[in-house]
């Protein structure tokens, strides 16, 4: 019987989420525990031990390396996040291109390949995911792997224009022809892909992987029980959510997050409130990420002056206005913060997906729910029904400002009808979904992305 083996950079360390973890790893971590597969990913670790570790979490076989200290600098430090990070969420101005970086980035894909060779079996299932991984699939074929191998990529994949802006673009991005399919978050993202691969190939659509939309999802029902059970471990309110105001947004301190233009805006909708609420607060959860590249860490800076200068203006008139938790917080104490909020603000400048705009809908009293505030620019935005929430433009301060006014004038009887909107979808597209319809077509080498199948993985 064939056994399913995930590749990702990043694994969940002993079977425990301890918050912080991306929506990778935890849903990823959510498909694995049903089926019981296999996770290859980094340890976490820098060091030159190249030995493979072996941990067994929930019926899932985790097997780990370290990354050396050339390896973490020039491949995950350089060509992985700062060369094809920037790259993929358009922001052309912070891509750094170095060929030695490429090249490093390369020996790893090399030493996780060898490391897959030794432990799938012909008849096995391979399915890769993101970034980190392009040229994965190339590298096992050049060692005689002829498995059915499967890559998905989370971020968003941009307009052909742009990815030809990457120095030697077709170099990194030909190797995405060796996989039997290559999935991403949305029909955006598909037809940008497909549009960039029909340029390389002159319109030859045979050389083509199959390329096809799956967008991921949560363990729905997972996280509505959860929520329920962390009920009243908030500070950051109850969950009677006419009483004040709470605004609740969560992401990665990461320069694509649009944190800034989310503050702007907040600042703004408190300037303009005609009716004032003495008791408001908008609490961002931003844990640190990626401190080693420069972007990052001149990107929190910025984000922390700002935050700084908003809480001067306004603590005459609110105590407390705005705060953020720039540390992980763990996943039940999160949900019970997203249950108590009167608003959900998800507003990223480009992002893949962002579970975190589902989670909140997951996470919310059904009875009287928060609501919805997201990004026009990342998958949750294109995949939810729109009738469900507030779709914004994360680039626009004055529309977003108004977002968050209607989001916390709007009438219960108006929020329950959109959470049931919202709930319905994700009820039925959860992470089970994403996972057995990737698997399924997978399997069969077709596009069924949208069907409604089930895995004997």
């Amino acid at each position: 019987m064939s056994k399913l083996f995930v590749v990702s950079n990043r694994v969940i360390q002993d079977g425990v989420r301890e918050g912080g973890e991306g929506g990778l790893t935890t849903a990823v971590w959510s498909m694995l525990k049903d089926l019981h597969g296999s996770w290859i990913g980094w340890s976490g670790s820098v060091s030159d031990d190249e030995s493979v570790q072996l941990k067994m979490a929930s019926g899932v076989a985790i097997y780990t390396t370290d990354m050396s200290d050339r390896a973490y600098e020039k491949n995950y430090c350089g060509f992985a996040n700062a060369c094809l990070w920037p790259l993929f969420h358009e922001r052309l101005d912070l891509v750094r291109y170095d060929e030695s970086d490429f090249s490093s980035y390369m020996d790893y894909n090399r030493r996780i390949a060898m490391v897959l060779s030794e432990l799938a079996q012909p008849e096995d299932l391979i399915w890769v995911h993101d970034y980190h991984f392009l040229p994965l699939a190339q590298i096992c074929r050049d060692l005689g792997m002829n498995q059915r191998i499967g890559f998905f990529l989370h971020t968003p994949f941009p307009p052909p224009s742009v990815i030809s802006a990457l120095p030697n673009h077709w170099q990194s991005m030909k190797t995405l022809l060796s996989y039997s399919l290559v999935g991403v978050q949305s029909g955006f993202d598909a037809e940008n892909l497909q549009s960039y691969l029909r340029q390389q190939s002159d319109g030859n659509k045979a050389s083509e992987p199959l390329v096809a939309a799956f967008p991921i999802s949560i363990d729905t029902r997972g996280v509505i029980s959860s929520a329920l059970a962390c009920t009243g471990s908030s500070d950051f309110g109850s969950e009677t959510k006419r009483s004040s105001v709470r605004i609740f947004s969560a992401d990665r301190m990461d320069y694509s997050k649009g944190f800034i233009n989310r503050i702007l805006a907040y600042d703004q909708f408190l300037s303009k409130r005609s009716d004032p609420c003495p008791d408001i607060q908008y609490c961002l959860v931003a844990p640190d990420s990626r401190e080693n590249i420069s972007e990052y860490r001149n990107h929190k800076s910025e984000v922390m002056l700002l935050l700084l200068e908003v809480q001067q203006r306004w603590r005459d008139d609110y105590e407390n206005c705005i705060e953020m938790i720039n540390q992980p917080v763990a996943p039940e104490p999160l949900l019970a913060m997203m249950r108590a909020s009167q608003v959900g603000f998800i507003a990223p400048l480009r992002d893949g997906m962002n579970l975190v705009a589902k989670e909140y809908i997951a996470a919310q009293n059904p009875v009287d729910p928060g609501v919805l505030i997201v990004s026009k620019f990342c998958g949750a935005g294109r995949e939810l029904p729109r009738a469900g929430l507030i779709a914004v433009n994360p680039h626009d301060i004055s529309e977003m400002a108004r977002a968050l006014e209607e989001a916390v004038v709007m009438p219960r009887t108006e929020r329950v009808r959109r959470h049931r909107l919202l709930m319905s979808h994700l009820l039925e597209y959860d992470v089970k979904w994403w996972a057995r319809s990737y698997l399924k077509s997978l399997q069969a080498e077709s596009c069924l992305s949208m069907s409604d199948t089930s895995v004997t993985v």
